[in-house]
């Protein structure tokens, strides 16, 4: 086997056993299905979420399914899941929302193992948006034994939540891409 080969098998094992986790994670009742409900209920609450304030299960109006969760000014609605990837680990998290008047808005929050992020989106009147908020650990050293919280509202508005997606993705290690640095730099060299 050739030195080149070598040296890219190491860099390419070294990144793979760099990467950490990456996909999807589980969201108990995401688009708010749980318990189907054959009429508006006020006060009712979907399996998995946690609810203050004025709110409802939606049954007819849906980005996806059957109901969405209708929160009513000042109403949030959250649930805590357990970490998922190493403390060094990127989320997206993914929302649609829908605005019931001109000049609604709606606050997506996550907070993992403490250090929470937060991003207010405009919504259109009676039309589902398709929000996303990232959240990066930003050097910041997060406890794999800690969990993350999402959290949805609206401000001073009512808004309809539907369809809940959270994914990770992980983070590149510092020295494992100093080391694919290195290796391009000592083929570029060796051809030349």
């Amino acid at each position: 086997m050739s030195a080149q080969r070598c040296l890219a098998m190491v860099v390419v094992m070294s990144l793979i056993s760099g990467t950490g986790f990456a996909g999807v994670i589980a969201v108990t009742n995401p688009s708010f299905e749980d318990p189907h409900q054959e009429t508006f209920s006020e006060w009712s609450d979907a399996t998995g979420w946690s609810t203050m304030n004025f709110h409802g299960l939606y049954p007819g109006i849906s980005s996806q399914g059957t109901q969405s969760m209708y929160l009513a000014q000042g109403a949030w609605t959250s649930q805590s899941l357990a970490l998922v990837g190493q403390p060094a680990t990127n989320y997206t998290l993914v929302v649609d929302l829908k605005g019931n008047w001109d000049g609604d808005q709606g606050i997506l929050t996550l907070d993992v193992g403490g250090v929470s992020r937060d991003k207010t989106f405009d919504l259109p009147k009676d039309v589902w948006t398709t929000c996303t908020l990232e959240w990066q650990p930003l050097g910041q050293v997060i406890n794999p034994d800690s969990t993350m919280t999402i959290t949805l509202s609206g401000v001073n508005t009512d808004i309809l939540v539907d369809n809940v997606r959270l994914s990770s993705s992980p983070v590149p290690e510092p020295a494992a891409l100093s080391l694919l640095g290195l290796a391009l730099l000592g083929l570029l060299r060796r051809r030349a």
